[in-house]
C-alpha cells in the first residue's frame, strides 16, 4: 500500500462496522508498531519472558473448590500404564536386564512431555549388544526414524549411560541422534537426568548396576527388584529441564555427540567409540556434573542404551 499517494484512506462501511478518516500517519504508526513487535520477538529476552509466563501459576482462581475437584478426577502420570519396552534381539542374545528397568522407567515417564504419552519404547542401540560405535548408533536411529516416524515429527529418543564406577544418567532427546553438520538442533522438550544411587537397588559388586546380572525379562521385571516400594533409593531421580538460557540442545558430529553447551561445557559429551565421555555443569539445563561429583567430569562407559519412542499401532 502506497501510503504517500493519498492523505487519507478510502472510507469503509459494512453494516455496523465503519472506519472513517484513516490518515496516512495512522497507517505509518501502525506499521512502525508492528515492526517493533517483530524486532522484540527475535530477541532472546522475548523467549525467556515467554517461558516464564508459561511457567507462571495464576494467583487467583474463580472457583478453587470446583477446580480442585476436577483436578482430583483427572488421571495423573502415576496412573498411566508404563510404555512397553520392545527389542529386536532374541532372548538368548542378551541374558540380562536392560538399564531401563521398570523402576527407572517410572521415574522417566513422570517427566515426559505430553506428546510422548501413549508411545512405546524400542531399544534401537545397545553398546553391549550392537557395539561401542557412534556411527552404528546414528545408523540405528536413522532406520528407526524412517520406519517409525510419527507424522512429520522425528521420534523422541531416550539415552542412558552407565559408567564403570556405577553411575547412571542420561537424557530425553526431542529428536533422534544424527549428524547435524556442526549445527545444534532439537527443542526445549529436551532434558537431562541422573540417578544418585542406582547401585543401591540391590547388592552388587563395585560398578555393577541393579539388573545387569539377571535375564532380560522385558515386561515382567519384578517390582521387588526395581525398588517400587517406599525406600530411599526410590527418591534419587533428578531431572534438569531447559532453562531458556540458550538453544544448544544437541549436536552430532562423526567424532562426537554433545547434549547442551555453555562456554564450551557440555551436559553430556560422548566420543566416536562411545567408550569415553565427559559431563560438566551446563547452563542449557542448569545441570551439575552428571557422572559423579564436581571432580569427576570424565567417565568411561560401561554400557549405553538408546530407546526410540514409537507408535504402538505400528508394531
Amino acid at each position: 500500500i502506497d501510503v504517500a499517494a493519498s492523505s487519507s484512506a478510502e472510507e469503509y462501511d459494512d453494516d455496523n462496522d465503519s472506519y472513517d478518516d484513516i490518515t496516512a500517519d495512522d497507517v505509518a504508526a501502525a506499521a512502525a508498531s508492528a515492526a517493533a513487535t517483530a524486532s522484540d520477538c527475535s530477541h532472546p529476552d522475548y523467549y525467556r519472558g515467554l517461558l516464564a509466563a508459561m511457567s507462571a501459576t495464576p494467583t487467583t482462581v474463580a472457583d478453587s473448590t470446583e477446580s480442585a475437584n476436577v483436578a482430583a478426577a483427572l488421571p495423573t502420570r502415576s496412573d498411566l500404564p508404563l510404555p512397553r519396552r520392545l527389542s529386536t534381539s532374541s532372548p538368548s542374545s542378551a541374558r540380562r536386564r536392560w538399564l531401563l528397568n521398570r523402576r527407572r522407567l517410572r521415574h522417566v515417564v513422570a517427566a515426559l512431555p505430553s506428546r510422548a504419552e501413549g508411545l512405546d519404547l524400542r531399544l534401537v542401540h545397545s553398546a553391549r549388544r550392537d557395539g561401542f560405535s557412534l556411527k552404528s548408533a546414528y545408523r540405528a536411529c536413522r532406520l528407526t526414524a524412517t520406519e517409525s516416524c510419527i507424522g512429520a515429527r522425528e521420534p523422541y529418543c531416550l539415552l542412558l549411560v552407565a559408567t564403570v564406577t556405577g553411575r547412571l544418567f542420561g537424557a530425553f532427546l526431542s529428536a533422534e541422534l544424527r549428524v547435524s553438520e556442526r549445527r545444534y538442533y532439537g527443542t526445549g522438550e529436551t532434558f537431562v537426568f541422573r540417578w544418585e544411587r542406582p547401585e543401591c537397588e540391590q547388592s552388587h559388586g563395585q560398578g555393577q548396576l541393579a539388573g545387569e546380572a539377571s535375564s532380560d525379562n522385558s515386561e515382567s521385571d519384578k517390582d521387588s527388584n526395581d525398588g517400587s516400594a517406599e525406600c530411599e533409593a526410590d527418591k534419587d531421580f533428578y531431572q534438569y529441564a531447559w532453562t531458556g538460557e540458550n538453544m544448544f540442545f544437541m549436536r552430532g558430529d562423526l567424532d562426537h555427540f554433545a547434549i547442551g553447551s555453555s562456554g564450551g561445557r557440555c551436559a553430556i559429551w560422548l566420543d566416536a567409540d562411545l567408550c569415553r565421555g565427559r559431563s560438566q555443569p551446563c547452563e542449557t539445563f542448569n545441570s551439575p556434573v552428571l557422572c559423579g561429583d564436581s571432580t569427576e567430569e570424565d567417565f568411561l562407559v560401561r554400557d549405553l542404551e538408546i530407546w526410540a519412542f514409537v507408535d504402538p499401532t505400528g508394531e
